[in-house]
């Protein structure tokens, strides 16, 4: 634990000041959450100590991702409604840490258990990497047609599987 603590200290005091301004928001988000998915398939089929302190360092990298996103969403809104999405990722957080452990220690209690079809007690980092995945989809379908905002004729529109609509513009660029 002492070593998970020090590398999240590393990365959120003080790679975050550098990558992010450097990267941006969204390849840092992208980068994160895919760190993160990938130290949870690392942490399930890990053999050894030293093959889990490395994908535990790894998976510290996904401290990039929740300021970015953050970053990025609180560009999308005015400024009276700062507070209403601070609220609203708060509430997401606060049902994710309920359902979370829940939803893992059963996939874990079960696939350790003698009915089985496998018995695999890293099962419950590789629903985790899963759920991690999905999001991370519905994040690139909104980032993705973000970034791809265009002005024209002071209308701004934005581009996503080819069809174009209008939309409000990002008060920022997103990096």
């Amino acid at each position: 634990m002492a070593f998970i603590s020090a590398m999240s200290a590393i990365v959120q005091g003080g790679l975050l000041r550098v990558v992010i301004p450097k990267f941006g928001p969204a390849r840092c988000a992208y980068f994160g959450v895919s760190a993160t998915s990938v130290a949870f398939i690392g942490v399930a089929t890990a053999g050894n100590s030293e093959a889990l302190y490395f994908w535990c360092g790894l998976s510290s990298l996904g401290g990039l991702s929740d300021p970015s996103i953050n970053s990025i969403l609180s560009n999308q809104v005015s400024d009276d409604s700062q507070g209403k999405l601070q609220g609203i990722m708060a509430s997401m957080n606060s049902i994710a840490m309920i359902v979370g452990p829940l939803l893992l220690t059963q996939t874990f209690t079960y696939f350790t258990s003698d009915s089985a079809p496998v018995y695999l007690p890293g099962s419950a980092f590789c629903v985790a990497a899963i759920l991690t995945i999905a999001a991370s989809f519905s994040f690139s379908k909104f980032v993705g047609c973000q970034i791809t905002q265009v002005k024209t004729h002071g209308l701004c529109l934005a581009q996503s599987s080819g069809v174009v609509y209008p939309v409000k513009p990002a008060r920022k660029p997103l990096g």
